[in-house]
């Protein structure tokens, strides 16, 4: 998200697909700054080692 909103704070409300818990997670230039649960678990589909203005 880093790459969207530079310097933005970004909240995503979402839930898990797997069992329907909501998920809260904040995030400030790529780091994230808060996620509810703490045992949440992501995935990123993207190369970690690219930029995106290298796509």
């Amino acid at each position: 998200m880093c790459w969207l909103f530079p310097g933005k704070l970004i909240k995503i409300d979402t839930v898990c697909p797997d069992c329907g818990e909501s998920i809260s997670v904040e995030m400030l230039d790529g780091d994230v700054l808060s996620c509810e649960p703490e045992e949440a678990v992501s995935h990123n589909n993207g190369p970690s080692n690219r930029s995106w203005a290298d796509r």
